[in-house]
């Protein structure tokens, strides 16, 4: 009875090391079950065989344990309790395999949806890429028209070019023809000014280097009221005056004499040989002299 036992014992052990294996597979498989339903399926049949051969194990040691006159009952019992533990995680994997598989098919319904809206948004992207396209080339075809244009445009403007080059050399041509006939005007120009000033400067020296002018004044209001009308100077020529005296009239001769009437203009005629010859160069000196109002300012 005693061998029996024990052999009993080591089956015992056995036993419960294959629950414990058959525990781990089943561990293993509740972690595999949400990755792949037929692998789970094909988990638990095979779960399903090593538990029928559990089962018939331990029908055997049931059997052993009888022959051994049921020296073992007690731990037959917990064995057969094992068993049934066994077979409840069988149930529990039973109703766990049936909820995978409901989850399964909720994600192969939300995977039909899925693949549903990818053919759509295909769709939708072919469509846009379409769209993008006729675009696309509608684009290119009036930028085709367009650079067609604009090498119509360039070629204008190359020729415009062309012809302004031939102008601008033409126009060039003319310019150093002008350059030229200015270059010789330029000398003869020099020359005659050289010659003028040479006559100029001749008139000067015989008209005299010292010249003096007369200019008379028109009277003011008092003057006037005090000379009751009277007009005491004449101008018998362009370079003589006369004035009237208590002891009878007497003539002046200048190199020139400016009436009353006469203005600026008068002036500067027969004073801009002077400036001539100020501007070539030469000294001149010109003065107004005469006591207190007699108008040298005028």
């Amino acid at each position: 009875v005693g061998t029996g036992q024990e052999e009993l014992t080591q089956k015992y052990k056995l036993a419960e090391q294959e629950i414990a294996v058959l525990k781990q597979k089943n561990r293993e498989l509740q972690k595999t079950a949400a990755h792949s339903v037929s692998e789970m399926d094909a988990e638990a049949k095979n779960l399903e065989v090593e538990l029928e051969q559990a089962h018939v194990e331990v029908q055997r040691i049931q059997a052993e344990a009888e022959r051994a006159h049921k020296a073992s009952s007690a731990e037959v019992q917990r064995l057969q309790a094992e068993v049934e533990t066994a077979r409840s995680a069988r149930s529990e994997e039973s109703a766990m395999h049936e909820k995978y598989k409901g989850e399964t098919e909720r994600l192969n319904q939300e995977m039909e949806s899925m693949r549903a809206h990818v053919k759509r948004v295909e769709a939708e992207a072919q469509r846009f890429a379409e769209q993008r396209a006729a675009a696309f080339k509608e684009q290119v075809s009036e930028l085709t028209s367009r650079v067609g244009t604009l090498e119509a445009a360039a070629g204008e403007a190359n020729a415009a070019a062309e012809r302004y080059r031939r102008e601008v050399e033409e126009n060039l041509g003319e310019l150093e023809d002008l350059r030229e006939g200015y270059k010789s005007m330029a000398e003869k120009y020099s020359k005659e000014c050289r010659r003028r000033r040479e006559l100029h400067n001749t008139l000067a020296d015989l008209k005299g280097r010292i010249r003096v002018f007369c200019r008379v004044r028109p009277l003011s209001e008092k003057e006037r009221a005090r000379s009751r009308g009277e007009d005491v100077v004449r101008f018998p020529e362009e370079d003589t005056i006369a004035i009237s005296l208590a002891s009878g009239v007497k003539n002046f001769e200048f190199d020139r004499v400016f009436t009353q009437a006469q203005g600026q203009d008068a002036v500067y005629e027969d004073t801009n040989p002077l400036v001539t010859s100020v501007l070539d160069g030469y000294n001149v000196c010109i003065f107004a002299y005469g006591q207190t109002g007699s108008g040298k300012t005028h």
